[in-house]
């Protein structure tokens, strides 16, 4: 059987792709450094957000003992760029009142209104080793992946264009105190790791 290649897969880490977190520009850092010995898939892959279990499932491969990383960012700003991502590339218009409750609209799972913390359990967050902050990108990957990817630091490109300041559309209000409230209730697990990631 083929194998389904929809991850950065290097011999001794995987790279999992959270949707609106920095996914084409890691794909550019990897493509430049590449040695051959990374597989960096095209950024119009439709498998490339799929998580290890589901492309074990479907394929030979294997992650084995590879060492596991996944790109996070703040909940409130991962809830907006998947919104608009919804909105003006696949014409959904959906319900700005559902995304203040912390709900992301999922293609995936047939159109439905789910948790972001739906996102986490796919990716079987308990089993990531290093999670980076899309807000600190550059720093993360050059500190936490230097020893699976070694020269990794030496590979420039532009960390700027993650749109990590994505804000709210000006016709809408920002999310309130009580929306903040709301969202992390309805997301525990991402709470969790926003609060053990983002220290300080």
């Amino acid at each position: 059987m083929k194998e389904k290649r929809k991850m950065i897969v290097g011999e001794s880490f995987v790279w999992l792709h959270m949707p609106k977190t920095g996914g084409t520009t890691m794909n550019r850092l990897f493509r430049e450094y590449n040695k051959g010995n990374i597989v960096v898939d095209s950024d119009g892959e439709k498998g490339k957000h799929d998580s290890i279990s589901l492309r074990e499932a479907q394929s030979g491969w294997r992650a084995g003992t590879r060492k596991r990383y996944i790109t996070i960012r703040k909940l409130e700003k991962w809830l907006i760029s998947d919104w608009l991502h919804k909105k003006y590339h696949y014409g959904i218009e959906g319900s700005i009142d559902k995304m203040r409750q912390g709900l992301f609209y999922s293609l995936r799972e047939g159109g439905t209104w789910l948790p972001a913390d739906w996102w986490l359990k796919y990716f079987d967050i308990d089993k990531i080793d290093a999670i980076l902050r899309l807000e600190h990108l550059e720093e993360d990957v050059y500190s936490l992946m230097r020893d699976d990817v070694p020269g990794i630091e030496r590979i420039k490109v532009d960390f700027k264009c993650n749109r990590a300041k994505i804000r709210f559309p000006g016709e809408y209000r920002a999310f309130s105190a009580d929306d903040q409230k709301v969202i992390r209730d309805n997301n525990p697990m991402w709470a969790a790791v926003e609060e053990d990631i983002y220290k300080g």
